[in-house]
Protein backbone atom coordinates (compact mmCIF):
# COMPACT_ATOMS: atom_id res chain seq x y z
CA UNK A 1 0.00 0.00 0.00
CA UNK A 2 1.62 3.68 -0.75
CA UNK A 3 0.73 6.08 1.76
CA UNK A 4 -0.24 9.30 0.38
CA UNK A 5 -2.39 12.16 1.18
CA UNK A 6 -4.21 12.14 -1.80
CA UNK A 7 -5.43 8.43 -0.62
CA UNK A 8 -9.18 8.85 -0.86
CA UNK A 9 -10.02 5.00 -0.96
CA UNK A 10 -8.87 4.22 2.96
CA UNK A 11 -9.07 7.50 4.73
CA UNK A 12 -9.37 5.84 7.97
CA UNK A 13 -6.88 3.71 7.21
CA UNK A 14 -4.32 5.81 6.46
CA UNK A 15 -4.63 8.20 9.29
CA UNK A 16 -4.55 5.06 12.00
CA UNK A 17 -1.16 4.27 9.72
CA UNK A 18 0.11 7.68 10.19
CA UNK A 19 -1.03 7.85 13.80
CA UNK A 20 1.14 4.34 14.58
CA UNK A 21 4.41 5.51 12.64
CA UNK A 22 3.59 9.02 14.62
CA UNK A 23 3.43 7.01 18.22
CA UNK A 24 7.07 4.68 17.13
CA UNK A 25 8.77 7.70 16.16
CA UNK A 26 8.13 9.02 19.15
CA UNK A 27 8.66 6.12 21.87
CA UNK A 28 12.12 6.13 19.91
CA UNK A 29 12.62 9.45 19.96
CA UNK A 30 12.06 9.51 23.94
CA UNK A 31 13.14 6.54 25.10
CA UNK A 32 16.60 6.03 26.61
CA UNK A 33 19.15 4.12 24.14
CA UNK A 34 20.29 1.66 27.24
CA UNK A 35 19.44 1.42 31.05
CA UNK A 36 21.76 2.09 32.95
CA UNK A 37 23.57 -0.59 35.08
CA UNK A 38 24.22 -0.80 38.49
CA UNK A 39 27.55 0.22 39.80
CA UNK A 40 28.66 -3.82 40.59
CA UNK A 41 27.87 -5.14 36.93
CA UNK A 42 29.93 -2.16 35.49
CA UNK A 43 32.80 -3.14 37.72
CA UNK A 44 32.42 -6.58 37.10
CA UNK A 45 32.36 -6.16 33.31
CA UNK A 46 35.50 -3.69 33.30
CA UNK A 47 37.10 -5.95 35.54
CA UNK A 48 36.69 -8.90 33.08
CA UNK A 49 37.61 -6.57 29.59
CA UNK A 50 40.69 -5.94 31.75
CA UNK A 51 41.55 -9.68 32.23
CA UNK A 52 41.16 -10.03 28.35
CA UNK A 53 43.38 -7.69 27.83
CA UNK A 54 45.87 -8.85 30.19
CA UNK A 55 45.68 -12.58 28.68
CA UNK A 56 45.74 -11.48 25.33
CA UNK A 57 49.09 -9.18 26.18
CA UNK A 58 50.40 -12.32 27.47
CA UNK A 59 49.51 -14.73 24.99
CA UNK A 60 51.34 -12.76 22.57
CA UNK A 61 54.54 -12.82 24.84
CA UNK A 62 54.99 -16.07 25.39
CA UNK A 63 54.09 -16.98 21.53
CA UNK A 64 57.24 -14.74 20.39
CA UNK A 65 58.98 -16.42 23.41
CA UNK A 66 58.12 -19.87 22.07
CA UNK A 67 58.42 -18.61 18.28
CA UNK A 68 62.16 -17.40 18.81
CA UNK A 69 62.92 -20.40 21.14
CA UNK A 70 62.37 -22.75 18.62
CA UNK A 71 64.21 -20.45 15.86
CA UNK A 72 67.35 -20.64 18.04
CA UNK A 73 66.65 -24.58 18.55
CA UNK A 74 66.45 -24.84 14.77
CA UNK A 75 69.55 -22.98 14.04
CA UNK A 76 71.65 -25.12 16.58
CA UNK A 77 69.99 -28.25 14.94
CA UNK A 78 71.39 -26.49 11.26
CA UNK A 79 74.63 -25.88 12.40
CA UNK A 80 74.91 -28.92 13.39
CA UNK A 81 74.22 -30.71 10.40
CA UNK A 82 76.17 -29.02 8.50
CA UNK A 83 79.35 -29.90 10.29
CA UNK A 84 79.53 -26.23 11.92
CA UNK A 85 78.91 -26.76 15.71
CA UNK A 86 80.21 -29.79 17.23
CA UNK A 87 79.32 -31.83 20.75
CA UNK A 88 81.68 -34.02 22.09
CA UNK A 89 78.51 -36.19 23.33
CA UNK A 90 76.04 -36.64 20.93
CA UNK A 91 73.43 -36.53 24.09
CA UNK A 92 74.00 -33.45 25.03
CA UNK A 93 72.34 -32.46 21.99
CA UNK A 94 69.52 -34.73 21.78
CA UNK A 95 68.46 -34.17 25.95
CA UNK A 96 68.54 -30.00 24.26
CA UNK A 97 66.61 -30.87 21.68
CA UNK A 98 64.04 -33.06 23.27
CA UNK A 99 63.93 -30.68 26.09
CA UNK A 100 63.20 -27.73 24.56
CA UNK A 101 60.06 -29.51 22.37
CA UNK A 102 58.84 -30.73 25.72
CA UNK A 103 59.22 -27.22 27.17
CA UNK A 104 57.14 -25.99 24.28
CA UNK A 105 54.83 -28.42 24.41
CA UNK A 106 54.49 -27.54 28.19
CA UNK A 107 53.90 -24.23 27.39
CA UNK A 108 51.71 -24.26 24.93
CA UNK A 109 49.15 -26.35 27.34
CA UNK A 110 49.77 -23.83 30.59
CA UNK A 111 48.88 -21.19 28.08
CA UNK A 112 45.78 -22.27 26.57
CA UNK A 113 44.21 -23.60 30.34
CA UNK A 114 45.25 -19.80 31.13
CA UNK A 115 43.23 -18.17 27.98
CA UNK A 116 40.11 -20.97 27.91
CA UNK A 117 39.50 -21.95 31.50
CA UNK A 118 37.21 -24.64 32.19
CA UNK A 119 33.53 -23.70 33.19
CA UNK A 120 33.04 -23.42 36.74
Amino acid sequence: MILSNDNADFPGELASTKAAIDLVKNQVETSPKTKPADPLTTEIVEDRRSDRQLRQRYATWFMWILVSQLLVMNAVFILLGLGKLEYRNRWIVEIYIGATVAEVFGVVIVITRGLFPEPK
